[in-house]
């Protein structure tokens, strides 16, 4: 599937209600605290723009870690790419 978002000139400003949460299991599942996640609110922070690489999954002395990066882009899939 192709995300047509630039040729339709849509954006997150469009979606109610869109956001984003990132958390870790392994410190609970309380969906209710936000004292071990991650939130992004795409209708007020992004709402202009079609895509975002919030942030990169790496590996670092032998753990998993999540580095946030929060770059909003408008364009395709293949102009992110591009960064990398």
């Amino acid at each position: 599937m192709v995300n047509s978002a630039a040729s339709r000139g849509h954006n997150f400003g469009m979606v109610r209600a869109a956001q984003l949460t990132v958390y870790d299991p392994s410190k609970g599942t309380d969906f209710t605290t936000r004292t071990n996640m991650l939130k992004y609110d795409l209708g007020e922070d992004y709402s202009t723009f079609q895509g975002v690489v919030f942030g990169e999954i790496y590996r670092h002395d032998g753990e998993w870690k999540f580095g946030a990066v929060s770059n909003g882009f408008n364009g395709t899939i293949n102009d992110v790419l591009g960064m990398y």
